[in-house]
């Protein structure tokens, strides 16, 4: 709930009359390190979209990153030496607006006075809208700053400076970058940082429950998936 307060996901207003309220839900998950060891509790506030009428959200399509573009960019990364970063953004669904009035009813110990509720500002996990909107709002800003879509999923970009580059694909909040110039990727962070808080996770060493082990100098990569076996065999 802290992270919604601060990114002014909702307003407390006055419930207009007729209007009912679209329900919420507490989601809950075990954040765990690579090796699968227990690193802290999540909670986050989720909108019942299973409840939103058509009118309230329209178009809702958002391409979606495929395991075989990772191994493609994770290849070309091997082949010509290129460096595998990883970094997130915060509160991801949170970042975008939207542009229909949806009323939510917030969880119990979290609920205004009799007669308020929460005006959705922004986007919330679990609307039907939220990943068009998040998709629409960061490609509009990698655009802008110069990136260029490769292929038809507009899921992975490339940005050229002189003889620097930089190789990005989208997965929701996780995003994987290969470049040959890690200064330029660093102001590329320290850019994007100014519109979105960033979490930056360093060298790419594990990504959608695939552990990534780079040998540069030998143009060399191996993925394993040994955590996730795991995980699937308990």
């Amino acid at each position: 709930m802290g992270v919604c307060y601060n990114k002014g996901t909702f307003d407390i207003v006055d419930l207009p009359p007729g209007v009912s309220e679209l329900p919420s839900m507490f989601q809950y998950k075990l954040k765990l390190s690579t090796n699968g060891e227990f690193v802290k509790c999540k909670a986050r506030l989720c909108a019942r979209g299973d409840l939103q009428y058509y009118h309230e959200f329209g178009k809702t399509f958002a391409p979606t990153l495929l395991f075989s573009i990772i191994s493609l960019l994770i290849t070309l990364a091997t082949q010509y030496g290129l460096m595998l970063f990883q970094f997130d953004i915060q509160g991801t669904f949170l970042c975008a607006n939207i542009d229909t009035n949806i009323y939510l009813k917030l969880q119990p110990g979290y609920q205004p006075q009799p007669g308020k509720t929460a005006k959705l500002r922004k986007s919330l996990y679990g609307l039907e809208q939220a990943p068009m909107a998040w998709h629409t709002l960061i490609e509009k800003w990698m655009l802008k700053y110069g990136f260029k879509p490769i292929g038809q999923d507009r899921v992975t970009f490339m940005l050229n400076r002189g003889k620097s580059i930089i190789l990005l694909s989208l997965y929701v909040d996780d995003r994987i970058c290969a470049t040959n110039d890690e200064n330029v990727y660093k102001q590329f962070l320290k850019d994007l940082s100014i519109e979105f808080e960033l979490s930056d996770q360093g060298h790419c060493e594990w990504y959608l429950w695939v552990r990534i082990q780079q040998d540069l100098a030998n143009k060399h990569t191996t993925l394993t998936q040994t955590q996730y076996a795991k995980d699937v065999l308990e």
